[in-house]
């Protein structure tokens, strides 16, 4: 499914542009900061196999007028549902315009068997969420090395949880940069496990095994 709306350049005092996917390996459109910070969760979540930038147009009559919606995003989970996302800021989810917008939405989702979910800064920017998103989904696939990702778990599953600053010191041989880049990987992939909310990242944080 295309995209209905097209992102028009930034202007002043407005942000839009578009970030890669890693889920999708493709651009996704964002014309809000906070719609910016939502894909990086999205795209962070393992339940999510597909998002996609105003997919969608629904018209609607209101007050004897013909209005456009587009809504936000479109999601694709592994199991086969279909959530269409609304990104706004906690104060204007109250006004009017987006009150009528949201039952639009609400109505077309229930006829389609999907699901309708508002969200905004309080549920994207938890703690330090996207500080760590930033942090560990920029590393390329390519500066990753499958032999140092098996020592770096290894490491771990043998002395339990340990201090980022510990692993990075745990082979000579390896240098510390490389062992960045592998952890940061691991990580964002879910092989290993932080609080990735209540802590920013640094040499202090502890590091574990995803355990099933």
């Amino acid at each position: 499914m295309e995209q209905v709306r097209k992102i028009k350049p930034s202007k002043k005092g407005s942000f839009r542009g578009f970030i890669n996917s890693k889920k999708s390996n493709e651009m996704v459109a964002w014309e809000s900061l906070l719609e910016k910070d939502f894909i990086k969760v999205l795209d962070f979540d393992p339940s999510i196999i597909k998002i996609q930038s105003q997919p969608i147009k629904i018209e609607y009559r209101y007050k004897g007028k013909i209005y456009k919606y587009f809504p936000d995003f479109l999601v694709e989970t592994k199991d086969k549902q279909y959530i269409i996302f609304e990104v706004k800021p906690e104060d204007k989810i109250k006004e009017e315009d987006n009150k009528v917008k949201f039952e639009v939405g609400k109505i077309y989702c229930e006829k389609k068997g999907w699901k309708f979910k508002i969200v905004t800064e309080k549920d994207i920017r938890q703690g330090y969420l996207i500080q760590n998103l930033d942090k560990i989904r920029g590393v390329d696939e390519r500066l990753t090395k499958e032999s140092t990702k098996i020592k770096i778990y290894n490491f771990i599953q043998k002395n339990g949880k340990s201090k980022m600053e510990d692993i990075i010191k745990f082979d000579d041989s390896i240098p510390s940069p490389e062992i960045y880049s592998n952890l940061y990987y691991m990580i964002y992939n879910q092989q290993l496990n932080i609080d990735l909310i209540n802590e920013l990242l640094n040499d202090e944080t502890f590091i574990d095994i995803v355990r099933g």
